[in-house]
């Protein structure tokens, strides 16, 4: 992967997916959390529907 085509998607979006089957078991748990905590906050976040 080069600078060039570091923005394009599809480079990045292999060399991420390379990256993550590459680690182990704990890496990838680490990697995951901030995501997982991230939906957290956005379910937080959002205002639940009243009932009509």
């Amino acid at each position: 992967m080069n600078a060039d085509n570091v923005f394009e998607g599809g480079c990045l979006c292999g060399a991420i997916a390379e990256w993550w089957s590459a680690h182990g078991t704990f890496m990838r748990a680490c990697a995951a959390l901030p995501v997982i905590f991230g939906f957290f906050i956005i379910y937080a976040v959002t205002p639940r529907r009243q009932a009509a």
